[in-house]
C-alpha cells in the first residue's frame, strides 16, 4: 500500500520506507507459515503465530505513524492556505 503525501519531506520518505519494510517482513512470515501448513507441518506453522502477530502489530504501528504524519502535513497545508486567503 502506498500512501500519497502532497508535501513529502525526509520524514515522509523515512516513514514510508519503514512501513514498506514492516509490510514485507509481515508478508514473508505469513507466506512461510502458509507453506508450512500446506506441507503438513502444522506445529512448525503454529510456532510462527507469535512472530506473525508481532509483525502485524509493527506493520500497523508503522502505518499509523505514516498516516499521522501525512495528516499533520494536510493540516499544515490547510492552515497556510487559510492564512494566505485571509491576507
Amino acid at each position: 500500500m502506498t500512501v500519497l503525501v502532497s508535501n513529502r519531506c525526509e520524514q515522509c520518505v523515512a516513514l514510508e520506507k519503514v512501513h514498506h519494510q514492516k509490510m514485507e517482513h509481515f508478508i514473508g512470515l505469513v507466506e512461510c507459515q502458509s507453506v508450512l501448513f500446506r506441507r503438513g507441518r502444522a506445529r512448525a506453522a503454529k510456532d510462527l503465530d507469535v512472530a506473525v502477530r508481532k509483525a502485524k502489530e509493527e506493520r500497523e504501528d508503522a502505518l499509523d505513524a505514516l498516516l499521522k504524519h501525512s495528516s499533520d502535513h494536510n493540516k499544515a497545508a490547510t492552515t497556510s492556505a487559510r492564512t494566505v486567503a485571509y491576507r
